[in-house]
């Protein structure tokens, strides 16, 4: 049980802080005017991709922790 409050006590400010980036993120034009070539990618990984991991290790703490129960 101690595994699974860690992993929600350190995944919800690591969400909020990817959520954060996300959405204050930019990137500075390139020198021939162009925008970002990696913006989107940028964001995916800071909101959605923290929010996916943390949900991957949520998974498998709670698979860990109950082959123990067995």
């Amino acid at each position: 049980m101690l595994g699974c409050a860690v992993v929600a006590l350190l995944g919800v400010p690591i969400v909020l802080l990817g959520l954060t980036f996300a959405g204050l993120g930019h990137c500075a034009p390139a020198p021939d005017g162009s925008g970002c070539e990696n913006e989107a990618l940028e964001k995916f990984l800071w909101f959605p991709g923290s929010l996916i991991a943390i949900v991957v290790v949520g998974i498998a703490v709670v698979r860990f922790l109950s082959k123990g129960e067995k």
